[in-house]
């Protein structure tokens, strides 16, 4: 099984450490994960459920644990600018979830990633690398928080019927809507490359770079 670390292999100095952040949904998180075990407060696990022998089992391992609200269906509007502002109706530690506006709302049962970057926001981390599954990747598209993308490729084929494709989700409904990737580079590893392009400008609006990278990793 995938048992990651998600750490900084990059050898750069940093101004504070990398947070190592995790989409648990149902904090399921295993408490001998190399990721406990080597955690020194730079955990984050922002889950939707969180039930509360295991997130104080978390706890005092220095894991932080975060309780985001729920996707609902109408939030889920790709590339919408507009953040619905409702009541927050929190029953934290109780295995229950936090539900966001009004609760006959459609949930897939995961975080709310506009709900996770305001989250990170708060934490003054302005700067996210997402390392996730399909679901994980098209919830981010759709959400409208990716700026850039970076795709590696290894010269083989697979195909089959039950190929995994890159992001699995509602998809967008036409060409007109589809994520438009602007200014391409192409770098090469040996015999593999990777494909690195924008879907926006992430400093379009503002003068000074990001203070930190994150990594979020979907469970």
């Amino acid at each position: 099984a995938d048992d990651p670390l998600l750490t900084d292999r990059t050898g750069r100095a940093r101004r504070r450490p990398l947070l190592r952040v995790i989409l648990d949904s149902r904090l399921r998180l295993p408490l001998a994960s190399r990721m406990v075990k080597t955690a020194q407060n730079d955990v984050l696990v922002l889950c939707a459920f969180a039930e509360e022998k295991k997130k104080r089992d978390l706890e005092a391992r220095g894991i932080r644990v975060t309780q985001i609200a729920l996707t609902s269906a109408s939030a889920a509007r790709p590339f919408s600018d507009k953040v619905r502002r409702m009541p927050v109706r929190r029953r934290t530690g109780t295995g229950k979830p936090i539900l966001d506006g009004d609760s006959s709302s459609a949930s897939d049962g995961r975080p709310d990633l506009r709900k996770v970057i305001a989250a990170l926001g708060e934490l003054e981390i302005t700067s996210l690398l997402i390392e996730g599954g399909a679901l994980v990747n098209w919830a981010a598209l759709a959400a409208g928080i990716v700026d850039k993308i970076f795709f590696y490729y290894a010269p083989r084929i697979l195909g089959g019927a039950d190929a995994i494709p890159f992001a699995s989700g509602a998809g967008f409904h036409s060409m007109a809507e589809a994520a438009q990737v602007h200014r391409l580079a192409i770098h090469h590893f040996g015999s593999d490359f990777a494909v690195e392009g924008y879907l926006r400008d992430p400093y379009e609006q503002t003068a000074s770079g990001p203070q930190e990278l994150g990594a979020v990793r979907e469970r």
